[in-house]
């Protein structure tokens, strides 16, 4: 389904762009990867953003220095998001955020 821009608000816009920039910086700096897939797609309700990447993944329940996840978090939690992340050490890592419009 495409989506129309003109009827998402502003600053989900906005935070949906940061989220894209957080999560491809963090795998730019920590990944190793060779591909990143983006994707975003309406379904009735719901815009679910996915990006995936082919790096050597992490262990998502682990400490972590950097505060890249957590601002990924609290900027979809704005817009009442949920943030799913999928990785293991080898295997790449998946994040998905959904947001009910």
């Amino acid at each position: 389904m495409v989506i129309n821009q003109s009827k998402l608000d502003n600053g989900l816009k906005l935070t949906i762009y940061r989220i894209i920039q957080e999560q491809i910086s963090n795998i730019l700096k920590h990944a190793n990867a060779r591909r990143i897939d983006l994707s975003i797609k309406q379904h009735r309700k719901k815009l679910t953003l996915m990006i995936m990447d082919n790096g050597k993944g992490f262990d998502p329940a682990a400490k972590h220095k950097g505060i890249g996840l957590t601002n990924i978090i609290n900027r979809a939690e704005v817009f009442n998001g949920k943030v799913k992340i999928q990785s293991a050490p080898g295997e790449g890592c998946l994040l998905q955020v959904t947001f009910d419009k």
